[in-house]
């Protein structure tokens, strides 16, 4: 299937947003923690594919998330502690534990890694409950939804974020809702009008979690945060980024749209790398205001993905 420049955007944009939660402390909260992992999920659902079998599935998951996941986990783990003795500092007693068991578990350097076990959960159980009856898909994404909603405590609890999978799935059934939603627009209104509405109703969505008037939503902590308004707002957040990146993609020149797919190509290293660049520079495991702190958590990273993009398949698929 030929990539979508406009989708990529949305994988940029993402990206992003979570490296700069994770660097600059305080504004970018509210702004950034209603949308920037649930748009993933969103996205996911856009994309989904409606035949694959179950085996189908767990063998593509498998080896565009769990083989990277492997790897990148070894290669943070690797750092972490050779960095420690280095310095004649013993490891934490409870890091092997903390690996092992990921999720909510998880803290400096190997941070951001819940992430892409809780995709993984989230699209086997979508792809279980949709081979079944697409109904039941939706009905599992409300049963997570509302577990995480009311006993966040018990989801963070589930090892390798396994617990938050399940209103991941809410989140990926509303991204293939909008899709079909997407098509049926393309008929009944102009391109560019439906482009503003989606764009205007995610503008709305980011100001009401900039201003406060919902609560963030921390995945990891199992945290939807203003009982149903977040997740709405994250909802409407990531379909309007959606559309309008979509919409976007046909002004995008050759060149740009080359070099977007190419970022995109290097989203995950970049997710999974970022978190050991900060604590390398500057030992903190919580956001610091530094500019210095997010350029090199950005660059860095990218830089080390885009350059693993060119290695032959196999080579690759360790990685990215």
């Amino acid at each position: 299937m030929k990539r979508s420049a406009g989708l990529d955007l949305v994988r940029v944009v993402g990206v992003v947003a979570i490296v700069a939660g994770h660097s600059l402390r305080g504004w970018t909260y509210p702004w950034l923690f209603t949308w920037h992992v649930p748009v993933f999920f969103v996205l996911s659902g856009y994309l989904w594919h409606d035949q694959r079998t179950w085996r189908e599935e767990l063998h593509r998951r498998a080896n565009s998330l769990l083989l990277p996941y492997a790897t990148w986990l070894v290669f943070n783990c690797l750092v972490w502690f050779g960095v420690l003795a280095i310095q004649g500092q013993a490891a934490p007693r409870d890091a092997w534990w903390r690996v092992l068991a990921g999720g909510a578990y998880l803290g400096y350097p190997p941070n951001a890694f819940w992430f892409v076990t809780s995709l993984f959960v989230a699209a086997l159980v979508m792809r279980a409950a949709w081979n079944v009856r697409p109904a039941l898909a939706w009905l599992v994404g409300l049963a997570g939804v509302t577990w995480a909603t009311l006993a966040p405590n018990q989801v963070r609890a589930v090892p390798e974020a396994a617990g938050i999978a399940l209103a991941g799935v809410g989140f990926m059934c509303l991204g293939l809702g909008l899709r079909q939603a997407s098509e049926w627009l393309r008929h009944a209104l102009p391109t560019a009008l439906a482009t503003c509405l989606a764009g205007l109703a995610g503008l709305a969505g980011l100001l009401a979690g900039g201003f406060g008037l919902v609560r963030n939503v921390d995945m990891k902590q199992g945290e939807l945060g203003t009982p149903v308004a977040s997740f709405l707002v994250a909802a409407v957040i990531s379909a309007g980024l959606i559309v309008v990146c979509q919409s976007l993609e046909g002004l995008f020149p050759a060149w740009l749209a080359r070099m977007i797919s190419r970022l995109a190509q290097a989203a995950l290293p970049v997710v999974l790398t970022h978190c050991l660049v900060l604590w390398c520079f500057f030992r903190v495991g919580q956001p610091t205001d530094s500019g210095l702190a997010l350029s090199l958590a950005l660059v860095i990273p990218f830089g080390l993905g885009l350059a693993l993009t060119t290695l032959p398949g196999p080579a690759r698929r360790l990685f990215v």
